[in-house]
């Protein structure tokens, strides 16, 4: 044990600059003194110097805030309970039962998470309007609005997926929001 002290010390007494003992050891300043000017620079005062720099701004960006609906944007809430809010409205036609619809969208859950868009494929969904091709809340929503309109779906379990759910991504008995656009309605071919 006597050993390794001795060691040691031998060891510490080697790495220190001789001139320390013999100009004795000089203890570093306090800690740097700071000032800020109201033109943004800051001085910096410690052994013996002073630096002025010019202090950087965190400017956090600024981004367009995402319209949900505007706010005159009235909800409306359906005897089924689907409620749906038109964001831009639109003189054109509404689609029939039977016609194919194409659509763009973005559903979301309630949380806000993202669960399918077909903005990310660049595509709009197209499928026959009244026919139980997709769930019954788009059906509903999606027959309530003019071509160009954009709209918040808020759809319940029951207009939904209800308890199954859907593909690991959507819970059972979730409500859904989805951000819809009517692109365009082709009309149902007539058959003689």
């Amino acid at each position: 044990m006597k050993f390794l002290l001795i060691l040691m010390a031998v060891t510490l007494l080697s790495t220190i600059n001789p001139n320390h003992f013999a100009n004795g050891i000089t203890r570093p300043a306090a800690d740097p003194t700071v000032t800020y000017a109201k033109d943004g620079t800051a001085t910096t005062q410690a052994r013996g110097k002073q630096i002025t720099r010019r202090r950087k701004k965190t400017v956090k960006p600024r981004c367009p805030p995402v319209v949900v609906a505007k706010a005159d944007g009235a909800a409306t809430t359906t005897a089924t309970g689907l409620t749906y809010i038109i964001t831009r409205h639109t003189q054109d036609r509404q689609p029939l039962a039977g016609e194919t619809v194409a659509v763009n969208y973005t559903g979301l859950l309630t949380s806000g998470v993202k669960f399918d868009s077909s903005l990310d494929r660049g595509q709009p969904i197209s499928f026959p309007l009244g026919m139980g091709r997709v769930i019954k809340g788009w059906d509903e929503g999606i027959a309530k609005l003019r071509v160009g309109e954009q709209a918040t779906l808020i759809i319940p379990p029951h207009l939904g997926y209800a308890e199954r759910g859907a593909g690991g991504v959507i819970p059972p008995n979730a409500t859904l929001v989805f951000l819809v656009e009517l692109v365009s309605i082709k009309e149902a071919t007539k058959t003689n």
